[in-house]
């Protein structure tokens, strides 16, 4: 089978390359995945420069989220051949991938093309996220970097049990996109956070606040927390620190955690984890769902891809098999 690989840790337009490999065979519990469409996410650029939590082995084939259909299993598996899955699993940049059963998601026939490989990473997130949160309806939850798709997501999930949500930008271009998701925005190059904050929620602040970001942005936030206001970091799009005094966390009793959806994943039991897909698939695949998706190309293309992917806003560039 082909796939797209590296053999050194760099940028993945110069180390990247596509080879020949043998086609897995799936063993006890496994499946084997005829891959249709796989996904270009930020994880993806880290893991490639050695970066992400999980290192390569190499020489070691691309990617970690796709979705296709199941071409055989192996002993134990009740997934039959035929049925379509989306998967967040290492080596899915690859005609064929072998993976647990248990890691597949699985999806209607029906279910949308552009939204199957782009259906677990950053919707369970999304999910996760709120979860973890979790705040009551008609409090006030704050996202950073509010054009990503996981913040996309998160406006649209939290708007279904009535959490307000404010989002910050950086570009009045996605204003009007983003207000029409339900949210109130914040533009944090013009407009001071914590008086917007404090003027959009009446004086209460916020009751939550998720952020991938971190540095200067993230301090202003933390001061708009609310008594018992929840502040999680599910990401580090910046190198800088934030700053918080102590006595900001003591006196508002203020909770600071992290989030991964590896771990998020790794601490449900399986029965779980089918449970959230299956309150999950049926939300996104609804067409009134925003699950953006922009160009497809052939994974013999991955060089215009990338570059694609590097100038693209909300929308996932795809690879296909």
């Amino acid at each position: 089978m082909n796939a797209i690989f590296f053999n050194q840790s760099g940028d993945p337009q110069e180390v990247l390359a596509i080879g020949e490999f043998d086609r897995p065979s799936p063993g006890p519990g496994e499946i084997l995945v005829k891959v249709h469409s796989a996904s270009i996410n930020p994880a993806d650029i880290l893991f490639i420069q050695g970066k992400y939590r999980i290192k390569p082995e190499f020489p070691q084939i691309a990617g970690l989220e796709a979705a296709g259909v199941i071409e055989s299993v192996g002993a134990g598996v009740t997934l039959k051949p035929g049925s379509r899955v989306a998967f967040l699993w290492l080596k899915t940049w690859a005609e064929y991938v072998i993976l647990p059963a248990s890691e597949a998601v699985p999806l209607p026939l029906n279910f949308p093309a552009d939204k199957a490989a782009q259906a677990v990473l950053n919707p369970f997130t999304a999910w996760g996220l709120l979860e973890r949160v979790n705040l009551r309806s008609g409090e006030w939850l704050l996202l950073t970097a509010g054009n990503s798709g996981v913040a996309r997501l998160l406006i649209q999930l939290a708007r279904t049990n009535n959490i307000k949500v404010i989002a910050t930008v950086r570009s009045e271009s996605y204003t009007s996109d983003l207000v029409s998701l339900g949210a109130e925005v914040i533009n944090i190059e013009k407009e001071d956070v914590e008086k917007k904050v404090m003027s959009i929620t009446s004086g209460q602040g916020l009751h939550g606040a998720l952020d991938p970001v971190g540095g200067h942005a993230t301090t202003a936030v933390l001061r708009s927390l609310s008594i018992n206001g929840k502040f999680i970091g599910y990401g580090a799009l910046s190198s800088e620190p934030f700053q918080m005094q102590n006595a900001q966390i003591v006196y508002k009793n203020i909770s600071l955690t992290g989030f991964g959806i590896r771990g998020y994943l790794a601490s449900k039991s399986k029965e779980e984890r089918s449970a959230i897909a299956a309150q999950l698939v049926p939300i996104i695949a609804e067409p009134d769902f925003q699950l953006e998706a922009g160009a497809h190309y052939p994974m013999t293309d991955i060089k215009k891809a990338l570059a694609d992917d590097q100038q693209r806003d909300h929308r996932k560039i795809f690879l296909a098999f």
